[in-house]
């Protein structure tokens, strides 16, 4: 099983201790609530109240949404945020580039550098070598 870390005092949790921690509705404002998500002792709701930047970057090639977030559950080698690019409005990225850091300082410091480079150009966008599409 997976460890989760809270991502405002930073306790580590077992899933098994994760899923014995007290529950509140994913959504609260939602009539029919669809799930329910643990809250660590300190106040903070998983999946609800996570870090994250995101950056809109539009460039002569096309738009990109930079994605960075705190994971919560923890990734080999004690990685816990992720950076991830995505195509916008249109724009369809066949493979979204990654990156994966131990720390939040590490974290943010790769997605302001990642928004630099994508607003001065410094990216290529190369095409699929094989694509397979089957007609039914």
């Amino acid at each position: 099983m997976g460890l989760w870390k809270c991502g405002k005092c930073g306790r580590v949790y077992t899933t098994e201790e994760l899923m014995k921690l007290k529950h509140v509705p994913v959504n609260p404002e939602a009539k029919d609530t669809y799930g329910y998500t643990p809250v660590c002792s300190c106040g903070y709701v998983f999946g609800r109240d996570k870090w994250h930047l995101v950056d809109i970057v539009k460039t002569p090639h096309g738009t990109f949404r930079v994605s960075t977030v705190f994971l919560e559950l923890e990734h080999p080698n004690e990685m816990w945020y992720e950076t991830m690019i995505f195509g916008e409005n249109g724009l369809r990225l066949d493979i979204e580039p990654m990156w994966r850091y131990a720390t939040q300082q590490e974290a943010e410091k790769s997605h302001k550098r990642i928004v630099e480079a994508l607003k001065n150009g410094r990216f290529k966008l190369r095409p699929v070598e094989f694509q397979l599409e089957i007609e039914l």
